[in-house]
């Protein structure tokens, strides 16, 4: 089953730089970062970097995107070292930590915290652990932050399916992206690592394969794989989720807030 789709470049996009892996989930290049008619054509309001966190931060001030407050930004970036950032870099890192940490905390407050539904409309985590996620650089363990963003992607589109989420590295092909990709996959259709890959294949020809030789890689495919087999047992034990669209009541307050967009709506 080919669940994707190539680009039709009805906007002078390049085919390698855009691949639509499953429903307003798409897989690129860092190139799409300059393309703004793409990105409001597709509702983009979810990107989440696969490479070197300082290297997207350049590549994003660079691209002139309209950046603004209702987008989420990520950066998968497992062996991230503050300690080795420049100074150079410093500036780029702070305004991003500082912008975008907000975002993501105010969202996952809203929508999560203090939602008395959140339970029904994304699936558990192992060990029942509660979603939390304290900054926008995902680092450290691969498999849980494969976790923590299919449900936070779940959450999200529960609230406002229209949302569109873009995945990106360099060129579109690095190893991390695929791989969170396949597992996007695997969260959503319950393919397992071969079918997973073999679809993403199908739909972007040009991703690597993993070689078995080289560590990182290894990693990938390990994490990728118990990753399949912990969410797959987590749904047969707890498979009913409220699907439904829903707008949530901020707490304390009589207003409500949605995602993708900076509507408010005011009830008396």
């Amino acid at each position: 089953m080919d669940i994707g789709t190539e680009y039709d470049n009805d906007m002078n996009i390049d085919g390698e730089a855009a691949s639509e892996i499953s429903p307003s989930v798409w897989l690129g290049s860092y190139s799409l970062l300059s393309q703004q008619q793409f990105l409001d054509a597709k509702n983009i309001k979810v990107i989440i970097n696969c490479s070197a966190t300082c290297t997207f931060l350049k590549e994003l001030g660079a691209s002139g995107m309209n950046m603004s407050s209702d987008l989420v930004i990520l950066s998968l970036d497992p062996s991230f070292d503050a300690g080795r950032v420049t100074s150079d870099e410093m500036p780029l890192l702070d305004d991003y930590m500082s912008r975008f940490n907000r975002i993501l905390q105010n969202y996952i407050n809203f929508f999560y915290n203090l939602n008395p539904q959140a339970n029904n409309l994304i699936h558990k985590f192992p060990q029942n652990k509660p979603l939390s996620i304290s900054s926008p650089i995902l680092t450290g363990n691969l498999k849980e932050q494969f976790f923590n963003i299919n449900r936070l992607l779940k959450l999200l589109k529960n609230v406002n399916d229209s949302i569109g989420t873009l995945i990106v590295s360099p060129d579109g092909n690095s190893k991390l992206s695929t791989g969170l990709t396949m597992s996007y996959l695997m969260d959503n259709y319950n393919f397992n690592f071969d079918a997973s890959y073999t679809n993403l294949k199908i739909t972007r020809p040009s991703i690597v394969p993993f070689n078995y030789q080289y560590y990182n890689d290894l990693l990938i495919i390990e994490n990728l794989k118990k990753f399949y087999s912990e969410n797959s047992s987590i749904k047969q034990t707890n498979n009913v989720l409220l699907t439904a669209n829903c707008n949530l009541k901020r707490k304390n307050e009589y207003d409500y807030i949605w995602v993708g967009g900076a509507k408010r709506k005011n009830v008396e």
